[in-house]
């Protein structure tokens, strides 16, 4: 029977055989710093579940749905063709799945599907019997585990040969009897719908290889010594049937044997059995069954019947504390020893609803501690079906793919890494890589030296444990962030779809600038009047915008972390940006129906605001509005709708400094504001809303104010009102929490944050303040709203010329003030000074000749690693004559690529070496006369090759084959551990480190400083362990102390890693007596 279950993969799992041939010495990954973590074969892997999950697709969704036991990295357990809008709107039926059954060995699916339009099943599954009742329509499946179709086993309404007119099968209930047959559990009904109608249950077995249906041993009548079966379980080869309210067991021998009841038959509190479950080797059965009533309700009892030797089942009574309400069923996880076996029981308490607790079966554990691990809630937890690790040698892999490096600056060149592992157990063959940048293919994709063409690369062959990293690169011009994502595939059967596909943004952020402390602002003298900055006290006041002579302009918003203004005419509603020193940048317009809400990327290239929707006809809907986006540094771009809303307003938006993220006031129609938004600017996901219920109300004129590192909002609110005086000033962050950053007495509203995070600016109509974050004090500042400019204080006003600057400023200074000193042209000459000037001392100084002088420092200064940043930081900038703003730098990089900034005030510049090579890097000073010197000639050594790394294992002498082997397992052979690392590039290996952990029977121990401490698990293990030094003997060779080694199985993993920061990571297992 067992055979059977080869299938398609006999071919595969030779070639994979022969494959795992590899030395003893090697098995490494390259470019990591850790060991990979493999799963062990037989070990829990994943669960299925049922519902819908908001990081799945829905198109063309059947329900079900694998993941982690955290519920992470979920994965359609059944693939299909899409079921799309017009398929619904043809009046298609989607292809639905009733019960499921995983494989013991985790490589098959068996699964009831109904389908009559061939969404997962070729040719579809038969159309349901007119008038019939059940489910006649549907078939037997079997899948793979990656959830491909492999064929039909059974149909429904044929898997009896009883079925005929006056007699319906309905089969549901499905569990694997042994490797190579199911068992399915339903019932048979006969004159449906007639005063003679009747039922009863019926076991039958099916064949996976032929698709043949059997009776279960002696229950052809539906009965067990006369009780009508209601539900059946198996595993192992054993079946456990429920009759009414006695639970019966098939062993491969064929005895029957019915377990000894809970509660005595006569019991009225004795419903029957809830679920029940065959171990994986056919040797326990476990059963739930509620127990007797008190003002509580009941309490879910579990039974545990083990096997004896001599064919017996004795009965061990579990008490669980905190079970909850109810167990409407039990799973056994996989175990491969019994005396850590588990159950998956549901868990219904308090601080836990519709959560699965891990059970310890294990005699001797203490009620309060049976429980090991409560999982998180999964949809649909009355499906949670363990999926175990598949055995080595059945041709699957784990292969998954990661994202790294997500972050960059906008015009910096940008270097993103695509990692791709194989978790085992087998070697992956042919795997394919694709990879999108901005939902196009990548354009510049490399592996190793290799270009890589429209997006997706080739990789012929992944070990166990091995990985590779794929390198994309690109430049961007715009702050905010670009989709990214990456998915790979492999000619072997991939076991774990769920991280096989990764996904996320490109975060672009502004450049760092270095900001003053809270410092000059920005405001309106007058509602609708001149925009100015100047100190809070008024001196050095400069206008940057003046309302034409007959209408008004509004101040939009200031970005003091690039010092820009963006204001608008009120009349025309165009848009102007200008810097905070006056300079302009751009004008540009949106139409009247952005006035609802308006913001501007700090780097002033894109535009978001709101508009109302207008469906025609009545001048547009007050519930609904759209979120638009508008690229201003492109000519002609069309606007670009990236969100519908129905029911609530966006108000306030804002974009964060670094520019990935959009942040609004959520304004429900009719209603006071409760909630911000924040939105990631790629848009793939939908917003994340920080609730405030509880806190209090959004004050009106209110903006969530962005803290300088984009972590957090800012915004105020009244305790009962939005007008309430009594109210806080709150901060809410990208989690969801929500802190008090102070109480207020007055209704005042954020408007800013300050760049260097030390203060908040609290507005009111006609006046401002200042919260200091860190103390919670508030502090006047002007007598009118302000926003940060990110200006440091003027310690040299210098005053409008409109506004005396022998005059107190006033609060509301009118632009057409004049002067009240004027000269006296009747001044007498003797109130002239009699020294006569000297000479101008500009006219008689020398040519300039004398070259710049400057000093820098790089990082790192010798050795690169590939598709990593240097960074050039300058030190010092000197001229003679020029000030260091006027000297301008250039950069020759060495690998092609030349910047020149074009002013000296800029101290860092950074760059990615994408490929290996020796560049010479340069840097070259330029003063305004043309005078050069070159400052900075350092050669590079660009290295993107991972040092090699191998265990050596001990010689064996003259010893061979058994002899050999049964030498290397001594613990003595391994008090010390040896190896050898080179580095075939020439950077050189500068370490190499090792981690030791040791399996002693059930419990891992992880070598911690200088003795042995006892973890919970493999994985605890690895990461507890310490991360040691070799010592080096010599270039090639390293060596390392494995003291207190025990029996049991040891794991060495060790890394080596180069000058340039590559690393290779190695692993070596071996069970020691």
């Amino acid at each position: 029977m067992i055979s059977a279950l080869a299938l398609r993969r006999s071919a595969v799992a030779a070639v994979c055989a022969a494959a795992l041939a590899v030395p003893l010495h090697l098995s490494a990954s390259a470019e990591d710093d850790t060991a990979v973590a493999l799963p062990a074969p037989g070990s829990l892997a994943r669960f299925v579940s049922a519902g819908y999950n908001n990081d799945l697709s829905v198109e063309g969704y059947n329900g079900y749905y694998t993941t982690n036991p955290d519920g992470s990295e979920p994965a359609h357990l059944i693939k299909q063709r899409p079921f799309t809008d017009e398929d619904r709107a043809s009046g298609a039926t989607n292809a639905s799945i009733t019960r499921f059954a995983v494989s013991p060995d985790g490589l098959h699916v068996a699964a009831w599907v109904r389908d009559p339009e061939g969404y997962v099943v070729p040719g579809g599954t038969p159309s349901d019997s007119a008038g019939q009742p059940g489910r006649t329509g549907e078939a037997l499946v079997l899948f793979d585990i990656s959830g491909t179709f492999l064929r039909v086993l059974v149909e429904n309404r044929r898997i009896d040969s009883t079925y005929h007119q006056d007699v319906h099968n309905t089969f549901e209930d499905i569990t694997w009897l042994d490797m190579g047959h199911l068992l399915v559990a339903g019932y048979q009904t006969q004159f449906a719908g007639t005063s003679e109608e009747w039922s009863r249950g019926v076991l039958r077995q099916v064949d996976i290889a032929t698709g043949a249906v059997g009776a279960v041993i002696s229950i052809e009548d539906g009965t067990l010594r006369g009780k009508h079966i209601d539900r059946g379980w198996a595993g192992g080869g054993t079946v456990l049937a429920v009759a009414e309210r006695s639970a019966f067991v098939f062993t491969p021998d064929a005895q029957m044997v019915e377990l000894p009841k809970a509660l005595t038959t006569d019991d009225p509190t004795h419903e029957g059995y809830n679920g029940g479950a065959v171990s994986p080797d056919g040797r326990h059965i476990a059963v739930s069954y509620a127990g007797p009533r008190d003002e509580n309700g009941t309490r879910p009892l579990i039974d545990v019947f083990d096997r004896e030797l001599d064919g017996s089942w004795t009965r061990r009574h579990l008490t669980v504390a905190e079970l909850g309400r109810s167990a409407t069923w039990v799973k056994w996880l996989p175990y491969t020893d019994y005396a850590d076996a588990t159950l998956l029981l549901p868990l219904d308490r308090e601080d836990a609803h519709d959560v699965a607790a891990v059970v310890r079966v294990g005699p001797g554990v203490a009620p309060g501690d049976r429980i090991a691990e409560v999982l998180p809630k999964i949809e649909g937890p009355w499906t949670w079906q363990p999926i175990p690790v598949p055995p080595a040698g059945s041709g699957t892999a784990d292969v998954s793919v990661a994202l790294h490096d997500t972050t960059t600056s906008a015009g910096q060149a940008w270097t993103g890494r695509v990692r791709v592992t194989n978790r085992g157990p087998d070697r992956a063959e042919d795997l394919t890589l694709d990879v999108e940048l901005g939902d196009e293919p990548a354009t510049s994709l490399t592996i190793g030296d290799t270009a890589c063409a429209d997006g997706t690369c080739r990789i012929p062959a992944l070990a166990v444990g091995e990985q590779v990293d794929v390198f994309v690169s690109d430049r961007f011009a715009a702050t905010g962030v670009v989709p990214l994502s990456a998915s790979v595939t492999t000619s072997s059967l991939d076991w774990n779809p769920g991280n096989s596909t990764a996904a996320t943004g490109v975060r672009i952020t502004t450049q760092a600038h270095a900001h003053a402390a809270a410092g000059r602002v920005v405001y309106q003298e007058r509602n609708g009047g001149t925009i100015v900055v100047s100190n809070p006290d008024g001196t050095g006041r400069k206008v940057l915008a003046t309302p034409p002579a007959d209408g008004s302009i509004s101040l939009m918003e200031v970005h003091g972390n690039t010092g820009l203004v963006l204001w608008r005419n009120d009349d025309t509603f165009e848009y102007t940006l200008v810097g905070v020193d006056g300079n302009p940048v751009r004008s540009f317009t949106l139409g009247a129906s952005s006035g609802l809400a308006v913001a501007l990327s700090p780097d002033a290239r894109t535009a978001y605001f709101v508009q109302a929707v207008d469906a025609g006809g009545d001048g547009g809907h007050d519930d609904r509005f759209r979120l638009v986006e508008q690229r201003l540094d492109v000519a002609n771009a069309a606007p670009r709708v990236r969100r519908e809303m129905t029911g609530a307003l966006p108000k306030g938006l804002r974009v964060s400094p670094d520019g990935t993220r959009l942040a609004y006031l959520v304004q429900p129609v009719g209603d006071y504001i409760r909630s911000i938004g924040i939105v990631d600017l790629d848009f793939a996901r939908p917003p994340r809303t920080v609730g405030l219920t509880g806190h209090g109300d959004v004050r009106p004129n209110n903006v969530p104010a962005w803290s300088p590192d984009s972590g957090r909002v800012a915004v105020a609110v009244g305790d009962f009102s939005p007008f309430d005086p009594a109210g806080k000033v709150l901060a809410a962050a990208l989690d969801g929490s929500v802190e008090t950053m102070s109480t207020t007495t007055e209704a005042l509203w954020v408007s800013d944050w300050s760049p260097d995070g030390d203060k908040v600016i609290l507005n009111d109509l006609d006046r401002s303040a200042t919260l200091d974050v860190a103390t919670g004090t508030v502090t006047p500042l002007i007598q009118r709203p302000a926003w940060w400019s990110g200006q440091a204080l003027s310690t040299s006003p210098s005053p409008s010329p409109t506004v005396s600057a022998t005059t107190s400023p006033s609060p509301t200074p009118s632009p057409t003030d004049s002067p009240t000193v004027s000269p006296n042209p009747t001044t007498s000459p003797t109130s002239t000074p009699t020294t006569t000037p000297g000479p101008d001392p500009t006219s008689s100084q020398a040519p300039d000749t004398a070259a710049p002088t400057g000093a820098f420092t790089l990082s790192p200064s010798k050795y690169v690693r590939r598709g990593r940043s240097v960074t050039l930081t300058r030190t010092r900038i000197a001229d003679d004559r020029d000030s260091a703003a006027d000297v301008t730098v250039r950069v020759t990089w060495g690998d092609g690529t030349t910047d020149t900034v074009t002013t000296g005030s800029t101290t860092k510049l950074t760059h990615t070496y994408q490929s290996t090579s020796r560049p010479v890097l340069r840097v070259s000073l330029s003063d305004r006369a043309g005078n050069t010197a070159r400052v900075v000639n350092t050669a590079l050594v660009v290295d993107g090759t991972a040092p090699k790394v191998a265990l050596t294992v001990p010689s064996c002498g003259s010893r061979r084959g058994s002899s050999c082997t049964s030498y290397l397992d001594q613990r003595a052979r391994w008090s010390t551990i040896r190896g050898t690392a080179s580095d075939t590039y020439g950077s050189g290996v500068s370490s190499v480190k090792v981690r030791l952990v040791q399996q002693r029977g059930s419990r891992w121990y992880a070598y911690v400083g200088s003795r042995w401490s006892r973890q919970s698990s493999q994985t605890k293990a690895l990461a507890a362990a310490s991360l040691r030094t070799a010592s080096r003997p010599s270039s090639s060779t390293w060596s390392i102390k494995a003291p207190g080694l025990t029996s049991g199985k040891m794991i060495v993993t060790f890394v080596a890693t180069d000058r340039a920061g590559n690393a290779r990571t190695g692993t070596y297992a071996r069970t020691l007596r």
